[in-house]
């Protein structure tokens, strides 16, 4: 585990539209923008700590890390940039997994059931051709 960082003070918004994932896309029927913000007291060296706030109030912790090799906690540099890209890519991953992977699928999380339950009526899912 790293040591306590000297944490920045980052937050911001994501407004998403569309989010696609090889011949998978997911539209929003309105307007779906997160609200997200570092949490400094968790926050190290070589991880980022973000709780990330759904329009509908459901919040998410999320951690970040500098050595993660998966896609959707990959950080790829200690920048706000780097953060708002690994927080998109986070945010994509877990809506694709929620709405085309099976329910039954060991790797289905309470945050799937939570994205899919909260969000099915908000969006339009697609095979794209």
């Amino acid at each position: 585990m790293g040591r306590k960082h000297q944490s920045p003070q980052w937050h911001g918004s994501l407004a998403l539209t569309v989010l696609r994932e090889d011949d998978r896309q997911i539209a929003f029927r309105r307007s779906f923008r997160v609200i997200w913000d570092v949490i400094p007291e968790e926050t190290t060296d070589s991880t980022i700590v973000v709780d990330i706030l759904f329009p509908n109030g459901m919040p998410v912790r999320q951690h970040f890390s500098l050595h993660n090799s998966h896609p959707a906690s990959h950080l790829s540099s200690y920048t706000r940039r780097a953060l708002a890209d690994a927080i998109r890519k986070f945010l994509n991953f877990e809506f694709m997994h929620s709405f085309f992977h099976p329910h039954e699928d060991p790797n289905y999380t309470l945050l799937n059931w939570a994205i899919y339950g909260n969000f099915k009526d908000d969006v339009i899912t697609k095979e794209i051709e």
